[in-house]
């Protein structure tokens, strides 16, 4: 492990980096406001928070502190975020919003969390065994422990899910156990949604050099007290997303080595993003190769917040090929970001690491805030550096005499290759220092400042586009180290902001559909239906879940006379959803009986009992337009108000608000789209009338009709397609959904 000691007296008193970070603020403040969901919290649920922001520039960044009273002010940083809360209590959640201005504008909420309810059981060890993939085998709902070995043990077992479970106090005894959750040659586990808390062991998941563990998931655990091994960790691995997690106070400082989230032997393919690691006693996120293996490759290490961790926050130990960005590091006791040995082809950018490295009474004198030795052809680009105890970057030197460099390459003994471009760094330490014997590293486009006007480099002589200024900071009393857009660094910066595209976007499956017929079942039978159909879209790993061509969305099912409403069936789907954490986007149909003046559904004719409104809900041309227009908005407005979960005339026991909904299917002809646009346009205004947070999906043509959409059209909407970047284009053929928006 790389620990840079201070060579220089000048880092024994450490200013904050506020003390010269200048901020013209503006008069009027940022209008705040959060949103949560669900509106009802069960401790271990995962808890979206929002917000909703007017006023300044548009250019917001946020700060999120999800407890008040646990004395740490940064848990998140994105404008959606997202927390578990893992015992029943109140908890006080805020966050602080500025702009590129400096107006700033904070909002509270305050959440009350219900006990969660757990069956008690023994120990669980399975071996040898392999489920269905597309009927993994479910261990759920369980309050474990295990004086005298681990909680729950999988031996060459494929295909499992553990989930909602509370695995406590689980003890080393003879055969080095301890371990919450242990699995070893396994493929295709998930860990989800486990409480884990005062192990000897956390989460365990090996494989063997030869034959690695892969298509393992841990997934918003919550994971604190563990005594003598890593909070969660892998051996020879691949394949592997880590997300979503909460680590904190695993190991005591300076006792045993303890990471929040390691990697060791082999393993490519990692995704580690989004988790919440505090206090762990060693390293926030630790990638180590061993020196007789092939050397890791493939990892993506993003949007993480790592906070006060004893060694490194995250250390890449001979990994290649791997990416470290939008990371918020804060008071780690040594590098903030290290890598060293045989590293190469490693990108470590948009990135805020804030006062890094030790102080003489810890066990690690020194530290930077990015730390580079014996590694090659990577590239630190477009990082916030502030207050590295060592400087902000570094790239040290290494003793050839050492054993580590032996049959080491050259260009790893110097440090071939490397890039340090775009980044801010701001400290009272050299901003960057380059060691002997390493090659010439490109140094451009960075804006360097010490706030106590010593030297900016060592070992180094950046060439001009490397700017000495005093960068802009937002709110650094609040953490919030992103810079005012009249900041030198700013236009290069601008995306330091974390990728949007994490946590939020979800994949779904289609359920409920065209088989449920009110006519000719009763509602026990749906609801047995409803219930198989929603637990398998869960095992499945489905986020949401839309029904598909079915009549029990139609508005002439639950409007069957005018005027009276029936939710009896659709409030059964929403909380069959409910149960099993899915979020319904309701697929609605515009046909009703007494509207159209068509007859009711005969039972006993086939065809009819099929469709008990006499006519298939997805008809086509004229019929797809009510007649009652006003009739069909009053019931589209009602649904809405019911299911929407802001607290007035909503379900009983609304856990998971609707807040996105599709109105018919694909239109197929010329015939079809007049009456197909002039619903969704009348549909859209009535959903934005009763709740302007309410969004809706547009069904894009099943078929190449885009020349047939009538430039009366053109112009009513613009649509984007739903994709993870955010990106929009214009309406696609055989694309769907596609989101409706108005211009």
């Amino acid at each position: 492990m790389l620990v840079l000691m201070v060579v220089s007296s000048s880092c024994a008193s450490r200013r904050p980096a506020d003390a010269d970070a200048v901020i013209q603020r503006r008069a009027q403040p940022l209008d705040v406001s959060i949103k949560i969901a669900p509106l009802s919290c069960t401790a271990m649920d995962r808890i979206k928070f929002e917000t909703v922001v007017s006023g300044g520039d548009g250019d917001y960044s946020h700060i999120w502190d999800f407890d008040a009273a646990d004395g740490y002010s940064v848990d998140g940083f994105e404008p959606v975020a997202y927390n578990i809360y893992p015992e029943a209590g109140s908890y006080i959640a805020s966050v602080h919003v500025a702009d590129g201005s400096g107006a700033i504008g904070e909002a509270s909420i305050e959440i009350d969390v219900t006990a969660r309810e757990y069956t008690s059981h023994d120990p669980i060890e399975l071996r040898d065994q392999t489920f269905p993939r597309d009927n993994p085998h479910v261990i759920d709902g369980y309050d474990i422990t295990n004086p005298d070995g681990n909680g729950i043990t999988l031996l060459h077992c494929d295909n499992i899910i553990i989930r909602n479970c509370y695995i406590h106090d689980c003890k080393e005894g003879k055969e080095r156990g301890g371990r919450a959750v242990y699995t070893e040659g396994c493929h295709n586990v998930t860990v989800q949604n486990v409480y884990v808390k005062d192990n000897d062991r956390g989460i365990m998941m090996a494989g063997y050099p030869d034959g690695p563990s892969g298509k393992l998931l841990v997934e918003n655990c919550v994971v604190v007290g563990s005594k003598v091994e890593d909070a969660v960790s892998f051996r020879n691995v691949e394949d592997v997303e880590v997300s979503g997690n909460i680590l904190y106070d695993n190991g005591k400082i300076w006792d045993n080595r303890i990471s929040g989230i390691s990697f060791n032997g082999t393993y490519r393919n990692l995704s580690v993003h989004n988790n919440l690691v505090v206090r762990s006693n060693s390293d926030g996120i630790e990638l180590l190769g061993e020196d007789d293996q092939e050397i890791p490759s493939g990892m993506e290490i993003y949007s993480n917040v790592l906070r006060d961790s004893g060694e490194q926050g995250v250390w890449l130990f001979r990994a290649k090929d791997c990416r470290v960005h939008h990371n918020y590091i804060e008071g780690v006791h040594n590098n903030g970001v290290c890598m060293e040995g045989w590293g190469s082809g490693v990108k470590i950018d948009h990135n805020i690491i804030v006062r890094c490295g030790g102080t003489p009474d810890m066990k690690h004198y020194g530290g930077a805030g990015i730390a580079f030795q014996c590694s090659r052809d990577s590239i630190i680009q477009n990082n916030i550096v502030v207050d590295g105890f060592c400087g902000e970057i570094t790239i040290a030197s290494l003793d050839r005499t050492d054993h580590k460099t032996k049959g080491m390459d050259e260009r790893f003994l110097t440090s071939a290759g490397n890039i340090i471009d775009g980044n801010v760094l701001y400290g009272s330490e050299c901003n960057i220092s380059i060691g002997n014997e390493i090659s010439p590293v490109s140094i451009k486009n960075n804006v360097l400042c010490r706030h106590d006007g010593g030297d900016f480099y060592r070992g180094c002589k950046p060439d001009e586009s490397n700017v000495k200024a005093k960068p802009l900071f937002r709110s650094p009393e609040r953490g919030d180290y992103r810079l005012l857009s009249n900041s030198p660094g700013y236009s290069s910066l601008k995306e330091v902001s974390p990728p949007t595209v994490s946590w939020d976007w979800h994949f779904g499956t289609l359920v409920f559909d065209y088989k449920y017929v009110p006519l000719i079942m009763s509602e026990e039978n749906i609801s047995e239906g409803f219930e198989k159909e929603a637990r398998a879209a869960a095992e499945a790993g489905a986020y949401w879940a839309r029904p598909h061509l079915t009549e029990l969305f139609a508005w002439g099912v639950t409007e069957k006379q005018p005027g009276e409403y029936d939710w009896a069936v659709i409030d059964l789907a929403v909380k069959k959803c409910q149960k099993y954490n899915l979020h319904l986007l309701p697929q609605l149909w515009t046909i009703s009986n007494w509207d159209q003046d068509l007859p009711p559904g005969d039972m006993s004719n086939a065809m009819d009992a099929l469709f008990s409104l006499k006519k298939w809900p997805w008809t086509r041309g004229e019929s797809l337009k009510p007649k009652n227009m006003k009739a069909y908005l009053a019931w589209l407005k009602a649904m809405v108000k019911r299911y929407d979960g802001d607290g007035v005339g909503d379900m009983t026991g609304l856990k998971y608000p609707v807040m996105y909904y599709e109105i018919l299917n694909e239109p197929q002809g010329i015939e079809d789209m007049e009456p197909f646009f002039a619903v969704q346009k009348a549909s859209f205004t009535a959903i934005k009338e009763e709740n302007p947070d309410i969004q809706m999906d547009i069904s894009a043509p099943a078929a190449v009709v885009t020349d047939l959409i009538p430039e009366s059209i053109d112009g009513g909407f613009s649509s984007r397609e739903v994709k993870a970047d955010g990106t929009g284009l214009s309406l696609q053929v055989g694309k769907n959904p596609v989101m409706i928006e108005a211009k």
